[in-house]
């Protein structure tokens, strides 16, 4: 779901958004006064959301300003023969007035609109766009400035809603079944006497070296590996080949990788592998015992199983959040309607949009480097687009009414909660957390996207708390059912 943009340097919006007023063109000029620049910005147009302003400031003012930024940076630049702060100032504008002319137009353009948002109490949408009419040497500044403000979304009374919340209670046997895969997963290799030949359910500690025309596979070697005989692990044909082989044996064994294969480089591709068996192992499964408690970091079974029991039941509540979660916004999604900000609703699109570029390019497994020549349908494409765009729509006003609903309840994401957020992204790339933290810390926007689906379910679990809710309970599996009917079928935000 969209957030909405912050725009810090527009200063602090009020309660009125301006937006509300019928197409009409108006003339209207104000003269904003910031420090001792004066600046005269007339309103153009107002239609809908939309507003545009002509700004112009006197070549005069930018003139002063130019002066007072050239003797600023006199007071710390070093010009052979002057001291610092003794540089004449025909001698700084020589050299600096072009560098710093841009920094200084950029900055009273910013003082301008943000004693505009303030003096009108504003809710910027998205940064504004600025089409300069003049900016010439001794001309005044003259520039027209659209921008486009947030809509009035009002008070949501959460009071006047119900909804169907789905529980799904933790069967014992699920219990039962969590610990046998716990105990599984646990299990040990004891050493058999080397005269005993493999058999599916032993494991065997091999080596191996794996060839495509006496050309080394990336990657398809190993000097140490236990691998159980039947598990599936390795590629279909390798482990039935080792049935039979005791320790010490050694032997070439012919496979190949299947058509669908990962890579392009391996796949439908007939491989040698030359291997050496070093034991072969008993696999012993543990008891679900004390004893298996402990070696689990757990006092003792019943805390093993309470333990389970809550990780299950947090799972289950998770599925049912999800299922309340849709519910509220698909009832949001009808009851709403008001203009939105086409700049955020394009921004929304160009998101959706490119992910699914990006999907149709992954599943051509191109090489890197190469592009895509897969393009879609004219027809199909036109289709797609209709339809993304009223996702993106929808994504862009469920995400104004929320984020209206979490001022008015004073919600927000905590640095804790975003800092979890960054940690367990990083945990996501082994190997490069440091990187990822460093990304997220150097990206305000990457930043943004993560504090976006905490501050929505946050959000969401204040309305849960505010609404009529009405506990049906079901088998887990109908649950599951539910939630894969969400999540594979239409726009879930």
């Amino acid at each position: 779901m969209v957030e909405l943009a912050d725009t810090p340097d527009l200063g602090s919006g009020g309660a009125s958004h301006g937006g509300s007023s019928p197409s009409a063109r108006t003339i209207r000029s104000t003269f904003l006064e910031t420090g001792n620049t004066f600046m005269q910005m007339t309103q153009k147009k107002v239609e809908g959301l939309l507003h545009q302003y002509h700004l112009n400031i006197p070549a005069a003012q930018v003139a002063e300003k130019m002066d007072e930024r050239l003797l600023e940076l006199g007071k710390t630049t070093k010009v052979a023969g002057f001291r610092p702060g003794h540089i004449p100032l025909p001698i700084l504008r020589q050299r600096y007035e072009t560098s710093v002319k841009g920094e200084v137009i950029q900055k009273l353009l910013d003082e301008s609109m943000k004693k505009l948002v303030q003096e009108k109490e504003l809710k910027v949408a998205l940064q504004p766009k600025v089409e300069f009419e003049s900016a010439e040497e001794g001309q005044d500044l003259s520039l027209n400035i659209s921008l486009e403000v947030l809509p009035e979304v009002g008070k949501v009374d959460l009071s006047k809603y119900s909804f169907e919340q789905l529980k799904a209670k933790v069967d014992p046997q699920t219990v039962t079944d969590s610990l046998k895969k716990m105990a599984h997963s646990s299990r040990e290799h004891k050493l058999l006497d080397a005269e005993i030949k493999a058999e599916n359910g032993h494991a065997v500690r091999l080596s191996f070296r794996g060839t495509i025309d006496d050309k080394l596979i990336p990657g398809g070697s190993s000097a140490d590996t236990v691998l159980e005989l039947g598990s599936g692990t390795f590629i279909p044909g390798f482990e039935e080949q080792i049935v039979g082989m005791k320790a010490g044996d050694q032997k070439d064994i012919f496979v190949t990788f299947p058509a669908d294969y990962g890579s392009q480089e391996l796949a439908g591709k007939e491989a040698k592998f030359s291997l050496k068996i070093a034991e072969v192992l008993e696999v012993v499964e543990p008891t679900i015992d004390d004893e298996l408690a402990v070696k689990l970091k757990f006092k003792d079974l019943t805390e093993l199983k309470d333990q389970v029991e809550k990780m299950i039941t947090r799972e289950y509540e998770q599925l049912s959040f999800l299922d309340i979660k849709r519910k509220v916004l698909d009832k949001f999604s009808e009851e709403f309607h008001f203009d939105l900000p086409q700049g955020l609703v394009e921004l929304e699109f160009q998101s959706i949009w490119r992910q699914l570029e990006n999907e149709l390019h992954h599943d051509h497994n191109h090489a890197e480097g190469e592009t895509c020549q897969h393009g879609l349908d004219p027809k199909e494409e036109e289709k797609l687009r209709k339809q993304y765009q009223g996702i993106a729509e929808r994504r862009v006003r469920l995400g104004l009414v929320l984020a209206e609903i979490g001022r008015e309840h004073q919600v927000t994401v905590s640095q804790k909660e975003l800092d979890q957020a960054v940690y367990n992204e990083a945990m996501r790339y082994k190997g490069h957390e440091m990187k990822v933290v460093e990304y997220y810390r150097n990206n305000p926007q990457a930043l943004a996207s993560l504090r976006a689906p905490i501050f929505e379910d946050k959000v969401i679990k204040l309305i849960t708390e505010k609404v009529a809710l009405k506990d049906k309970e079901i088998s887990f599996e109908e649950l599951q059912k539910r939630i894969k009917e969400i999540t594979e079928g239409e726009e879930v935000n």
